[in-house]
């Protein structure tokens, strides 16, 4: 990212690029919260299947049938 993770670049340069990601960090900061709610938003769905999976998977064993 902006050859940051390169150690071979100079301090001056690192700070200016930094200042620069802070920049764009800064000003885009709302920008990106639709995307953030749909990440969100497909995690709980995620979470919801696999709860659901298990306890299907329990009752299907408590019924006695053993896939």
């Amino acid at each position: 990212m902006m050859d940051l993770d390169i150690g071979i670049i100079s301090e001056v340069e690192k700070k200016q690029k930094k200042k620069l990601l802070l920049e764009y960090l800064c000003e885009n900061l709302t920008y990106h919260n639709w995307w953030a709610y749909r990440y969100y938003l497909c995690e709980f769905l995620a979470l919801v299947n696999v709860i659901g999976e298990a306890m299907v998977s329990i009752s299907e064993n408590k019924n006695g049938k053993v896939s």
